[in-house]
């Protein structure tokens, strides 16, 4: 059987899951460094860096972006498209645009 799901319905799906998963991180400012907020999780990991000089957003290591492209088959882009506003919306971030990094 095919299901067929619209853009904005597969959108909402990825934006509770974020939500559910990615919406309740910490934020910190590295010592010594005026530009970056760290987003962590609760057992103290990265999950994304915010360089508040350039608007860009990068996210660190490979967790949330792999499980996005594998789970919902996006492409970059794609996953720019809903990362940044979810990202302006849930962490009130203005961002220029999102890298993807695969170091910590």
């Amino acid at each position: 059987m095919k299901i067929i799901i619209t853009e904005s319905k597969r959108n909402k799906t990825i934006t509770k899951w974020l939500d559910e998963y990615y919406s309740n991180l910490r934020k910190y400012s590295a010592p010594g460094s005026y530009k970056f907020t760290h987003y962590k999780d609760n057992d103290g990991e990265s999950i994304f860096f915010f360089n508040r000089n350039t608007g860009v957003v990068t996210i660190a290591g490979k967790t949330l972006h792999q499980d996005l492209k594998y789970m919902f088959g996006l492409s970059p882009y794609e996953l720019n498209n809903i990362l940044i506003p979810w990202l302006e919306e849930r962490y009130n971030l203005h961002v220029e645009r999102v890298v993807y990094s695969e170091l910590h």
